[in-house]
């Protein structure tokens, strides 16, 4: 090995002229074969570094097993990889009624597994496979009987294509895979996916003698139309709340805001609990939910109970909304919703309320945040007779007084002087402005706000002073505002009076 080296730095040395080239790097594979018959002592040794331009590995195999082991190599070395057509239906003699399944396998670049590998990890692993008697795994694909059509590659969407050689050439069915391939006919290979179903992958095909496999996309191409709202889980249109959702999106709006330097919220966190809590009940299609069906009854608890803080009179309102399902339930009155499984078919009345109930439970456990969000629930409890069920509140109750005990006071002071004039006097007008030194981050983040709470914090993007006049102006009962001007004229005249 050093006699190896040595000659590498030699060949270096000489190649220092402008017409010749340096060897920068080589790795050294070393075989030793021995007969199958006898032991030998060599061993082998895995690739490592002897200096930066060498690498050694290597490899002791008896003679029968050389094949499989250059194989194996190869593999490696070229950034190949196997693939098994499994499946190939093959007559044993030329007359003969049935046929019998093969397989063959085949070398490829190693991108054309990607899509598979990078795909679902149990689909990719119901078809990847230790090749029998070798240190290598292939992945085996399904035969597809070919269609009429044969120009498949042409209209199904590629995304890449390598050359193919069989391993074994000199089998009959290589033989026959190549000769059929070679006619001009093409192969699907199709992936059997670990629940059973099947996606079409690759496709053989040959062109001007040369056979390659394709790797077919299997998402949406950008030629496609995009996937009609039928498809999704409402299945037509009128099935989503569009309404709702529009709504929705109204009262949530990505607006950019200004914060101090030394201000350690992170309003990005905020949006996303926010949003978290207003989406942790939130049905697509209005097949699937009831309450949502029933708003002359649920609103406005629907909309209060989402809220991070509620008030006596909200808590009270959400209550009024209880008694009055209660009342509904009582007087025996049909809930006008659709059935779940069938949106055609009525529920009876009993199921109606009985979904009614559940889906409101649901509903109410998904928005506690606070002891009057506990108390609305509470209330459903005790008008349905779940005594049982208010240790749910007990506990909640307890974690928010634990989270209330632990959470440090804060004093709040304040940094004017006792002689600095009030801010009205500062500015001439009352509302609240943004000081100067408040610095608008480059990198402003958008965070997500509710359009009630927008009202109450607009502030007055002009910080700048206002003119000395308009300070010194008296407001008139219709709210104008009256300054003199020119008063310095004035005190001109009395001053020359005096004299």
């Amino acid at each position: 090995m050093s006699m190896f080296h040595n000659e590498m730095i030699k060949s270096n040395k000489y190649a220092s002229q402008p017409n010749s080239m340096s060897i920068h790097h080589c790795h050294l594979v070393i075989i030793n074969t021995y007969p199958d018959s006898i032991t030998c002592e060599v061993t082998d040794h895995p690739s490592h570094t002897i200096s930066p331009i060498l690498d050694l590995e290597v490899h002791s195999i008896p003679a029968s097993k050389i094949g499989i082991k250059i194989s194996n190599l190869l593999l490696k070395h070229y950034n190949l990889a196997s693939t098994t057509v499994t499946g190939i239906p093959m007559k044993e003699e030329q007359n003969a009624s049935s046929s019998a399944n093969y397989d063959v396998e085949i070398y490829h670049a190693a991108t054309a597994h990607t899509t598979i590998l990078n795909a679902n990890v149990a689909d990719a692993k119901a078809v990847v496979a230790k090749k029998e008697g070798a240190d290598y795994e292939t992945i085996k694909l399904k035969w597809c009987t070919p269609r009429a059509n044969n120009n498949l590659p042409d209209i199904h969407s590629c995304t890449t294509l390598h050359r193919i050689t069989p391993v074994d050439i000199n089998s009959r069915p290589s033989a026959c895979l190549i000769t059929f391939l070679l006619n001009g006919r093409s192969v699907l290979l199709e992936m059997i996916k670990q629940g059973g179903g099947k996606s079409m992958s690759h496709v053989l095909k040959s062109y001007n003698g040369e056979i390659y496999i394709h790797t077919v996309s299997s998402g949406r191409t950008v030629l496609e139309d995009p996937p009609a709202i039928s498809e999704g889980p409402g299945g037509k249109v009128t099935q989503y709340r569009i309404a709702d959702f529009g709504n929705f999106m109204k009262l949530n709006l990505l607006q950019p805001t200004k914060r101090k330097q030394t201000e350690d919220k992170n309003n990005i966190d905020d949006a996303k609990e926010k949003l978290k809590k207003q989406t942790a009940y939130w049905p697509l299609i209005t097949s699937s939910t009831i309450i949502y069906n029933l708003k002359q009854y649920t609103e406005p608890m629907l909309s209060l109970m989402v809220k991070d803080n509620l008030s006596d009179q909200e808590v009270m309102n959400c209550k009024q909304c209880i008694y009055a399902l209660m009342a509904a339930e009582s007087k025996n009155e049909h809930l006008i919703t659709p059935s779940l499984s069938n949106p055609r078919k009525m529920m009876k009345k009993d199921d109606q309320y009985k979904s009614m109930w559940a889906e409101l439970e649901t509903f109410l456990k998904s928005n506690l945040y606070t002891e009057n969000h506990c108390k609305v629930l509470q209330c459903l409890f005790e008008c349905r007779g779940k005594l049982d069920e208010e240790k749910i509140i007990e506990k909640t109750l307890i974690r928010f007084k634990k989270s209330l005990a632990d959470r440090p006071s804060v004093i709040r002071a304040t940094t004017d002087s006792p002689m600095s004039p009030p801010l009205t006097q500062q500015t001439g007008i009352k509302h609240n402005i943004a000081h100067k030194n408040v610095d608008v981050d480059p990198n402003s983040v958008m965070y997500l706000q509710i359009i009630q709470d927008q009202d109450n914090r607009r502030v007055n993007p002009s910080s700048r002073p206002q003119f000395a006049g308009r300070l010194k102006s008296i407001q008139k009962r219709n709210g104008n505002l009256f300054a003199k001007l020119y008063q310095h004229l004035d005190d001109d005249t009395d001053a020359k009076s005096v004299k």
